[in-house]
């Protein structure tokens, strides 16, 4: 259906027969209109045929039914470069059909596999950091493992100077991810809310005693991290981080989080 779609600009003739194919004259009625706009006036614009990348998830509704819910990658960008399209199918007895389509969120979704992955690799990259940083190990396999681009070359940086003035680094905050943005199904960005460890802080590996490298935790202190996870050879991994200290901000999920779908 989607691939028919995507010739309703170039060959409407062939979109119908694909799309009608598997689906009820009324989904491509729809389809048609969203993608294939017939607008009249001297502002007109011509419509551009559109490229979809799938990540549909299918529910079973019984009697013969499903629900679809798909984050659909569309180029070239309108609004967002995902949106959420719900649909229903039936089958007949010899094929499916898809019977209905409806946009549900055009501003912005993540596909569910994509932030299930990012999230998980996010939350290994703090938990490697308890390994790397304690004793500190710029030639730690975790390094590498769980971070790339920029945030590689900071950490690496600060662990050989870490390892030269025998300091480590000790405390794993409480994290409470969601993806506010994604740019593509290889980059999107992590929010965190995160509860700092009281016992955060770089210490003296000799004598055990807190440096002043990093300021004292205060009571119920909250920091906020936006990071950049992009895919690299299949894994996620931690590419930037930004963030500040100390703040007043609200744990996930919040208003800021894309819907997972």
């Amino acid at each position: 259906m989607w691939e028919g779609t995507e010739l309703v600009v170039s060959d409407p003739a062939a979109a119908r027969e694909q799309i009608t194919a598997v689906a009820t004259d009324e989904v491509f009625e729809l389809l048609d209109t969203l993608f294939n706009p017939d607008v009249a006036g001297d502002g007109a614009v011509e419509a551009s045929p559109r490229v979809f990348s799938n990540h549909p998830v299918i529910v079973d509704t019984g009697d013969g039914s499903v629900a679809i819910n798909d984050c659909i990658n569309v180029t070239p960008l309108e609004t967002a470069p995902f949106a959420w399209y719900s649909g229903a199918a039936r089958f007949d007895g010899d094929a499916w059909r898809i019977e209905q389509v409806s946009p549900e969120v055009l501003s912005g979704c993540v596909p569910a596999v994509l932030a299930d992955e990012a999230i998980a690799a996010y939350e290994a990259h703090w938990d490697a950091r308890t390994v790397f940083w304690d004793p500190a190990d710029p030639q730690h396999p975790l390094v590498e493992e769980t971070t790339t681009g920029t945030q590689l070359e900071l950490i690496r940086g600060l662990l050989v100077d870490h390892q030269e003035r025998g300091l480590i680094l000790r405390g794993r905050a409480e994290t409470h991810p969601e993806v506010v943005q994604i740019a593509s199904a290889t980059e999107l960005t992590i929010l965190d809310c995160m509860a700092q460890d009281p016992d955060r802080g770089v210490y003296d590996a000799a004598t055990g005693e807190r440096t002043e490298d990093i300021a004292p935790i205060g009571d119920g202190q909250r920091d906020l991290r936006s990071t950049v996870m992009v895919l690299e050879h299949g894994a996620w991994k931690v590419s930037d981080i930004q963030g500040q200290a100390n703040v007043t901000c609200d744990t996930a999920p919040t208003v800021q989080g894309l819907p997972a779908v």
